[in-house]
């Protein structure tokens, strides 16, 4: 027997990762099979799934606490399955695709969240992103199932806005499209870098960047504001059904304008610079046209 067997054999009961509660993991993973549900779930009865996903737990503080326990994401053919750690004595949480309105995800540094809203309640999850492919695999699956193609496609197509110069939201918007998901509309505004000066005092400030596209599956909203300041490593993603858009309006301020989407039960602002009021125009009167011929 080898130096490596000898360690193995010696130590198979310590390093068994059956044994291992997975209240100590510390990165997501996905999670295929049942045979690879980590410990504190399988006491469940679980049933098939296509897709898993592992959330660990945030980080303890001094006194060991944690401000969400460890959580499983199942997702089936219809249903959303949401499981927490059976020591948080939590019941499970199921979803139906069909019924979920709408999506927001965001990250910050390491810092992420995968909010679900359905009729009129909703779910956050979060988590860290230190292995995000698994998480971003995860929710590709999950957009597919929640949000199917319109059974009718817009005519109306085109861009409205800058140009694609940014390499964040290029690669951003590259990102959330999904495989066999066309793009109809969009309207991206870059980030603006402002300089102003008053008496002695030089000021420097960036405004937010936003990319709103209209697909055959849902309206998008990709920005990088949060609490109304630029993130500069950070972006929130928003996804609505095309069908629970109520209207899209244009309002102006004085040096900026609002591109105002109205949802079923909140409202979407999205503000751009003054100078592009025109193809803020534009995009609205082309989105509501592409809204209604997929209603």
């Amino acid at each position: 027997m080898g130096v490596f067997e000898r360690f193995r054999a010696r130590h198979k009961t310590t390093c068994s990762p059956e044994i291992v509660d997975s209240r100590d993991y510390v990165v997501p993973f996905a999670v295929d099979t049942l045979e690879t549900v980590p410990q504190g779930f399988g006491d469940r009865d679980l049933g098939p799934f296509h897709r898993g996903l592992f959330l660990p737990r945030s980080e303890p503080d001094h006194f060991g606490r944690s401000s969400y326990p460890p959580r499983l994401l199942l997702l089936t053919d219809s249903t959303l399955v949401i499981l927490t750690h059976s020591s948080s004595g939590i019941p499970p949480d199921e979803i139906g695709l069909s019924s979920i309105d709408s999506l927001e995800t965001g990250n910050m540094l390491l810092a992420g969240w995968t909010e679900i809203r359905f009729g009129k309640t909703g779910k956050r999850l979060d988590y860290n992103t230190r292995c995000f492919p698994p998480i971003e695999d995860f929710l590709r699956a999950l957009r597919q199932g929640a949000f199917p193609a319109a059974r009718t496609t817009s005519d109306t197509t085109g861009h409205f806005g800058d140009e694609f110069e940014d390499v964040k939201f290029s690669r951003a918007g590259d990102r959330e499209i999904d495989p066999g998901e066309q793009v109809a509309l969009s309207f991206f505004s870059l980030p603006r870098h402002r300089v102003s000066r008053r008496w002695l005092v030089h000021r420097e400030t960036w405004d937010p960047g936003d990319l709103i596209a209209c697909t055959d599956r849902r309206l998008i909203w990709i920005t990088d504001r949060y609490r109304g300041l630029r993130e500069l490593y950070g972006r929130v993603t928003r996804s609505v059904r095309i069908r629970h858009v109520q209207g899209v309006s244009i309002e102006g301020f004085q040096q900026a304008v609002a591109i105002g989407i109205r949802l079923l039960d909140r409202r979407w602002s999205i503000t751009v610079d003054r100078e592009l009021e025109a193809a803020a125009g534009a995009f609205a009167k082309a989105l509501t046209r592409a809204i209604k011929s997929q209603s």
